[in-house]
């Protein structure tokens, strides 16, 4: 196998984040949402049972808007709201199953030609592949982290004043 350079794998990572968006946008609009609610749905269904709150934390969502998201995605079937079962006062948001399996099944076929590929590899290989994953996976994370998911609000103005003075 030729020598493969590392500007050549993060344009890699960057031809499979386009082609994951344009996947996800596809079935969003398929399944009726739009694809920022799809992505929030996502999280709500790999997360599990999650608080508003933290979904709007974990996603950089302002929590007004998401608000209106999980208003929406209630409404429509998507997402219930429960009572949160550690304290009782406040609500998680768990996604409807029955619902939720058609978006399985509109990635089947991505899933189906993702899984022929995998089975291609060998465990050893797979084990690097995983654990590359993982760490651009949580270099991702950190670097979301780290930009201001709400810029010119008067939080992201307040928190920056030293900067403007």
């Amino acid at each position: 196998m030729a020598d493969v350079r590392p500007d050549q794998v993060q344009r890699s990572l960057q031809d499979l984040r386009i082609e994951l968006g344009i996947l996800t946008a596809r079935v969003a609009v398929a399944s009726g949402l739009r694809p920022p609610d799809l992505d929030i749905l996502d999280i709500a269904v790999h997360d599990g049972p999650i608080s508003p709150t933290r979904l709007a934390r974990r996603t950089g969502v302002h929590p007004a808007t998401m608000t209106g998201v999980l208003a929406r995605l209630e409404r429509d079937g998507w997402v219930a709201r429960r009572r949160n079962p550690i304290d009782g006062r406040s609500a998680v948001i768990e996604p409807v199953p029955h619902r939720t399996e058609r978006i399985g099944q509109l990635y089947a076929d991505a899933n189906l030609r993702m899984g022929d590929i995998l089975a291609r590899r060998t465990p050893g290989d797979l084990a690097v592949i995983d654990a590359f994953l993982s760490e651009v996976i949580h270099a991702a994370r950190a670097a979301a982290d780290g930009l201001d998911p709400h810029p010119g609000s008067a939080s992201a103005v307040d928190q920056h004043a030293d900067v403007l003075d």
